[in-house]
């Protein structure tokens, strides 16, 4: 079983390697076929730019992933604001999600302390938070919310505009899967290894990852924490 699903994840890397290498490939040969003025250069290097940021991101999420698997990533737990950790990781995506008139609604309890690894946890909020910005329907509605229980909390980010099947759920944390390929030009960058990565590093915080897709396309991703300490 090993030798299958590494057989079958290199396939999938060389497939997934392979559409920007020819896209980056192309774009070179177009440029380099007639000379052109210096505006034509500039947008054709911005391009190959975006798919050479495209494969670096695919293969950092993979060295990721098989730093977990070996057991060569460490937990460092110590206390954490969970508020000022949320604002922190939305930030860079603050932008993209006011240009999409998108509606951001945040319930997060800003006395909450956490004890847990804060890079690891970053990692994930952006991937989530990169998720749910990139498939929001235009003017769509982001929330993020939190539940807490003695020693459990419960994090989860909601948007609006989902379009999956309830049989799709099964398959978005398995690695280069993509649904919805109709808005392809929404998703650029998004290798189908982000949720992947996310649910690797839950479970090396001693938690999980769910998904749901709620009646109205609304879909969720909530992110449990057991077992940590919670302080007031």
């Amino acid at each position: 079983q090993a030798f299958i699903r590494e057989k079958t994840l290199l396939a999938d890397v060389a497939h997934e390697l392979r559409i920007p290498l020819s896209a980056l490939r192309s774009m070179l040969e177009v440029s380099l076929s007639r000379l052109r003025d210096a505006k034509a250069y500039l947008q054709d290097m911005q391009e190959c730019l975006n798919v050479s940021r495209e494969m670096q991101r695919m293969i950092e999420n993979l060295l990721a992933m098989t730093r977990i698997e070996s057991g060569r990533v460490s937990v460092h737990r110590k206390p954490v604001h969970l508020s000022e950790l949320v604002d922190e990781s939305w930030q860079p995506f603050r932008v993209a999600a006011e240009q999409r008139g998108l509606r951001v609604e945040r319930q997060i309890d800003d006395e909450r302390v956490v004890r847990t690894d804060p890079l690891q946890l970053r990692i994930i909020l952006r991937n989530l938070f990169d998720n749910a910005v990139s498939y929001c329907d235009e003017n769509g509605q982001v929330n993020i919310t939190m539940q807490c229980q003695r020693s459990e909390i419960k994090l989860s980010i909601t948007n609006t505009g989902c379009s999956l099947r309830p049989d799709e759920l099964d398959h978005i944390f398995d690695r280069f899967w993509r649904g919805d390929p109709a808005r392809s030009h929404r998703t650029e960058g998004h290798c189908g290894l982000g949720l992947t990565l996310c649910r690797e590093l839950a479970a090396l915080l001693g938690g999980r990852l769910e998904a749901t897709c709620e009646h109205g396309g609304k879909f969720s991703i909530t992110l449990t924490l057991n077992g940590v300490e919670v302080m007031a």
